[in-house]
């Protein structure tokens, strides 16, 4: 496309404008026309003077619209030196014009009657078109008579590219006004996830899983939406997005962005991928709104879970302990004889405050079950015990136990030193406020 037409067409106009252009295309290749082309630019939202929803243009109301750009081709269909400038529909005293992209129709044509300037017949004529030559003169032709007057057996078809041209630009330009036209419409995330931001803020967050599973409620995605969308909504919830709230889009966003393909890869399903594709594109529609809307909590989540990493490697010893071998114990006083001498044999006591658990996971083998646990002693040290029969789970995260076992080996994971144990008795400490106060 060599010269180019570009409109500012309303976000929540894309699809049905989309919609209306793959039509027209498909209509245009069946009379074989020359293809229609089009492409949309990436949104953008910036405050405008728009009617407001109760009382029209009566008062002035300023929203953020966003805006996403269409571009047309807009070289004129061109013959013997004459260009088609517009298609004209005639009503009664007044003509529908349809000018093509780029151009402009003098005046007088948007009254004048069903002439043609070639044939000269007055009669009853639906369409014409307006041509202008090269030296600048525009003339009036009929559509039955556009052969004859261009002297090609090509014209009509060279009509009906204007034609198309002229219809493309009428949907351009229809998708740039008029506001409020509903929850289809596609939205910008810059437009969507404050609300979301601000919807967890005030409710928490609940997703339409839930919301469906439990038969009552109203999912985060769908209060965010419906405030977005509706101005009587936000009104009645009192929806106002905060800076922090802003920020925390923006931030959520650019994080979804950022997803690796190493870290999709790693995942099972397509959860990561679907939410990179969605914030790469920078829209969302209704049916994507929940997962949309996720991205504010995964990025959350991203962000508590890298907190307690750094405060786990802020509070981490990496150091191997004991000799491999030794039994050994943490939280337990040491075993001593009657003339107060440590017992021949006896565990060595590696620490007198108990442990924390850090972390569980497990995996299958071909005996059962294995429970991973990571503890951390009081000055960060990390000690594991794979378990074939256990109580404690994941839920028990953050507890602390007194620990005894027998040091298996003196490991290294991922850089970090670990001492792993085996034969291990772990008892809670219910209460323990020395304890908790070492592992703050």
């Amino acid at each position: 496309m060599d010269n180019l037409r570009t409109f500012q067409v309303l976000l929540e106009h894309k699809s049905r404008v989309d919609h209306a252009l793959t039509a027209l295309a498909k209509r245009a290749a069946r009379k074989g026309l020359p293809v229609l082309s089009w492409e949309w630019g990436k949104p953008t939202t910036e405050e405008e003077t728009v009617p407001h929803p109760e009382y029209g243009w009566a008062v002035e109301y300023k929203q953020r619209v966003s805006r996403v750009p269409l571009t047309l081709p807009c070289d004129p269909p061109q013959y013997a030196g004459w260009s088609f400038v517009a298609a004209l529909q005639h009503l009664d005293g007044e003509n529908v014009v349809r000018a093509l992209p780029g151009e402009t129709v003098p005046e007088t044509y948007r009254t004048r009657g069903p002439e043609c300037d070639h044939c000269r017949m007055s009669r009853r004529r639906n369409d014409t078109f307006v041509l202008r030559h090269e030296d600048g003169k525009h003339v009036q032709v009929g559509s039955t008579c556009i052969g004859d007057f261009l002297g090609s057996d090509e014209a009509g078809k060279i009509a009906g590219a204007a034609s198309l041209l002229a219809e493309a630009r009428g949907l351009a330009e229809g998708g740039c006004e008029g506001f409020g036209s509903g929850s289809q419409g596609d939205r910008t995330l810059a437009e969507y996830l404050p609300f979301v931001a601000w919807a967890i803020r005030e409710k928490g967050w609940t997703s339409r899983t839930t919301v469906r599973d439990k038969g009552e409620g109203l999912a985060t995605a769908d209060l965010a939406w419906d405030v977005l969308i509706d101005y009587k909504s936000r009104t009645r919830w009192e929806a106002k997005p905060t800076d922090e709230d802003e920020a925390m889009a923006l931030a959520a966003q650019a994080w979804t962005e950022a997803i690796t393909d190493e870290e999709i890869a790693r995942e099972t399903g397509d959860y990561l991928h679907n939410l990179r594709a969605i914030a790469r594109t920078s829209l969302v529609m209704s049916k994507l709104a929940g997962l949309a809307a996720s991205s504010v909590i995964a990025y959350q989540r991203a962000v508590g879970r890298e907190r307690a990493r750094a405060e786990r490697a802020a509070n981490t010893l990496d150091v191997h302990l004991g000799i491999v071998g030794d039994k050994v114990t943490f939280g337990l006083p040491p075993k001593l004889g009657k003339r107060g001498q440590l017992l021949k044999g006896a565990p060595v006591v590696l620490s007198p405050d108990p442990v924390k658990l850090d972390f569980v996971t497990g995996y299958d083998t071909d005996f059962g079950y294995t429970t991973v646990l990571k503890f951390r002693t009081a000055d960060g040290a990390c000690l594991v015990w794979k378990a074939s029969s256990t109580e404690i789970g994941r839920a028990d995260v953050g507890k602390v136990y007194t620990l005894s076992g027998t040091i298996k080996k003196h490991d290294d994971y991922k850089g970090a030193k670990q001492t792993v144990l085996s034969r291990c008795n772990a008892q809670e400490v219910v209460t323990a406020p020395e304890a908790t106060s070492a592992h703050a």
